[in-house]
């Protein structure tokens, strides 16, 4: 089963989320700060972190920088930042400190997401098992 980790602090549309996620067979976990995010994180492993900009104590960008900086495989989870800030500058700087994706939130419904994740997964795990793919060598 996937793991995510879904980090929004409006209530209703983490709900959204959570219930879409669940009803596509991962199992979810939620923060609705980036404080109770980066315990989350610490404890459990993700298959993919879904991160909004704005929170409440630390914000998506600290979350993201902290969660980059740890020298752990889990630091190379992946990442999605989500926003509904209209400028470019905070997703210009999620990607460069290290998400994968960065999305307007009201550009997706919670199923086209759930999509969105799906899609993104299944190419990062068909990427990972070419890469392990050995070819046999012939004797000479």
């Amino acid at each position: 089963m996937k793991k995510i980790l879904i980090i929004e602090d409006d209530f209703y549309i983490r709900s959204l989320y959570r219930q879409s996620f669940l009803n596509a067979n991962y199992e979810v976990d939620e923060a609705a700060d980036g404080d109770e995010a980066l315990n989350l994180f610490k404890t459990r492993n993700y298959d993919i972190i879904l991160l909004d900009i704005m929170l409440p104590r630390v914000n998506g960008l600290d979350v993201l920088r902290i969660i980059r900086s740890i020298a752990s495989p889990k630091s190379k989870t992946s990442v999605f930042v989500m926003t509904n800030l209209g400028s470019g500058n905070e997703t210009n700087e999620a990607m460069k400190i290290g998400a994968n994706k960065c999305i307007l939130k009201a550009n997706y419904e919670p199923h086209q997401l759930v999509k969105e994740v799906d899609d993104y997964l299944l190419s990062k795990n068909t990427a990972n098992a070419s890469s392990q793919t050995t070819v046999p060598q012939s004797s000479s």
